[in-house]
C-alpha cells in the first residue's frame, strides 16, 4: 500500500515566495518608517537649527554695524560709511540694508535686492556718546539655508532608496539560491 504524501506548506513553491515576499515587504516598511522618523526629525532640526544660524549672523552684523559706524555717522564721513555699507553688502545673502543719518534725515547707504524669498530681519540704533544718530538695518535671505537642507534631505532619500533596492535584490538573490 503506498502512502500518499501530503505536500506540507513550505513544499509548496508559491507559499515560500508568498514569505518571502511578505519578509521583504515587512523589511522594506520597516526601512522606510525609520528611516522617514530619522529623516524628518533630522530636517527639523536642521531647519531650527539654520534658521538660528541665520539669527546669530544677523545679530552679530548688527551690533558690528551699530559699533562701527557711530564715529563715520557722526562725523559725517559718507565715505567710509559708504565704504563699511558695500562691504557688508557683498555678502550674497543680504536682500535689504540700510543705514539711515538721523541728524540730516536720509540714508546713507542703502541697498534692496529683488526677491521674494523670506527674510530674517534685524535692526539696531547707532549711539554717539549717549546721543541718538542714526539706525541700521538687515535682512538675511533665508534661501541658501534652505536649498542646502533640500539637498540633504534628497540626498538622504536616495540612500533610503538605495537600501530598498539593495534589500530587493538580495532577498531575491537568496531566494533563488535557496
Amino acid at each position: 500500500m503506498k502512502k500518499s504524501r501530503k505536500k506540507s506548506q513550505a513544499d509548496k513553491p508559491g507559499k515560500s515566495f508568498s514569505i518571502a515576499r511578505r519578509l521583504t515587504l515587512s523589511i522594506i516598511l520597516t526601512i522606510v518608517i525609520v528611516s522617514s522618523a530619522v529623516i524628518g526629525l533630522s530636517y527639523l532640526n536642521a531647519v531650527k537649527e539654520a534658521k538660528q544660524d541665520l539669527e546669530n549672523k544677523a545679530e552679530n552684523t548688527i551690533a558690528y554695524l551699530t559699533g562701527s559706524l557711530a564715529v563715520p555717522i557722526w562725523y559725517m564721513n559718507d565715505h567710509v560709511v559708504k565704504s563699511i555699507g558695500n562691504t557688508i553688502a557683498q555678502e550674497n545673502d543680504i536682500i535689504q540694508f540700510e543705514i539711515f543719518d538721523f541728524t540730516r534725515n536720509e540714508a546713507i547707504f542703502s541697498l534692496g535686492k529683488e526677491s521674494n524669498v523670506n527674510l530674517i530681519t534685524k535692526s539696531g540704533k547707532i549711539f554717539y556718546e549717549n546721543h541718538l544718530i542714526g539706525k541700521v538695518h538687515i535682512g538675511f535671505s533665508t534661501s541658501e539655508y534652505k536649498e542646502n537642507i533640500r539637498k540633504t534631505l534628497f540626498l538622504s532619500t536616495l540612500a533610503i532608496l538605495i537600501v530598498i533596492i539593495s534589500v530587493i535584490f538580495v532577498t531575491y538573490f537568496l531566494i533563488k539560491v535557496f
